[in-house]
């Protein structure tokens, strides 16, 4: 997927190879969801206008991530936009959702800001 995007692994350093992992992990775990809720709009459990509210909020930290990444991969704004991003994410699908379990779409991304090994 990596090179699909056109990133070369050779001279990488390791903050950018967490940086690397970190946006893939966004990216795949902002598709689950968004396509989750398309699933839900198929069934008549949610409306369209919100599930463009949700891709449209959930696509941006990836989008501006990728850019990012594909300009510098060591780009120290990568993990903030990454942290942010996904929170706002986060806090609007989880103050507007009905389903109980949503506090699971958490626990993926705890994992992935694990791999910048960060103490502060």
């Amino acid at each position: 997927m990596s090179q699909a995007i056109g990133i070369e692994r050779e001279s990488e350093t390791e903050f950018g190879r967490c940086n690397r992992v970190a946006v893939i992990c966004h990216t795949i775990e902002v598709a689950i969801i968004i396509l989750a809720y398309f699933v839900e709009f198929f069934k008549g459990a949610r409306t369209f206008p919100y599930v463009v509210a949700v891709l449209a909020i959930g696509i941006a930290a990836p989008a501006a991530e990728i850019v990012l990444l594909c300009k510098d991969r060591n780009n120290r704004l990568i993990k903030y936009i990454l942290s942010v991003g996904f929170g706002i994410f986060y806090t609007f699908v989880a103050l507007t959702t009905v389903n109980k379990l949503a506090f699971v779409y958490a626990v993926p991304m705890l994992i992935v800001i694990t791999v910048y090994n960060d103490t502060i």
